[in-house]
């Protein structure tokens, strides 16, 4: 708004940039007593009511100063602000890079490190082969059993 005021200068008389100043003063005041009177699900911080308060006094004093910081000023340091984000986002992602993760939280567990030679069986793993046993792996088949029964099955006697 100050901006407007001040950058269109020539084309604006002093009582349409009263008039302006007036109709932002409002908006300004409505969204304070707006957010005061406890309607919002959010009240309005004491932080923005001062905000808000430069700004109307900003409008209502017509300074100079004040108004060259808000139209330049400001604008070179947010200039500045920005740049320096973008180099510390960059710099940020070549370091994010250089982290190489070398294990994944979905990566299977080998179970076989984590064994000590105490638990181990015969040199094998009883952990390795109880679970190959519970899903129906058997490692150690028979390669001269050609039955075609389920190991376990055994045949019961028909009677008549």
């Amino acid at each position: 708004m100050v901006r407007r005021l001040i950058v269109d200068n020539g084309p604006l008389k002093k009582a349409e940039k009263n008039k302006l100043a007036a109709e932002s003063m409002y908006i300004m005041t409505s969204i304070i007593r707006y957010g005061l009177s406890g309607l919002p699900a959010k009240p309005i911080t004491s932080d923005d009511i001062d905000r808000i308060l430069v700004c109307l006094r900003v409008l209502a004093e017509d300074n100079g100063k004040v108004s060259n910081i808000f139209t330049n000023d400001c604008r070179q340091v947010l200039g500045l602000m920005l740049q320096e984000q973008a180099e510390f986002e960059a710099l940020h992602t070549k370091v994010q890079k250089k982290k190489n993760i070398s294990a994944q939280a979905d990566d299977s567990i080998m179970f076989n490190q984590l064994v000590s030679r105490m638990d181990m069986v015969n040199g094998e793993d009883v952990f390795e082969v109880s679970l190959s046993q519970a899903v129906g792996f058997n490692a150690k088949k028979n390669d001269t059993d050609v039955s075609l029964e389920p190991p376990n099955y055994k045949a019961k006697p028909r009677s008549c």
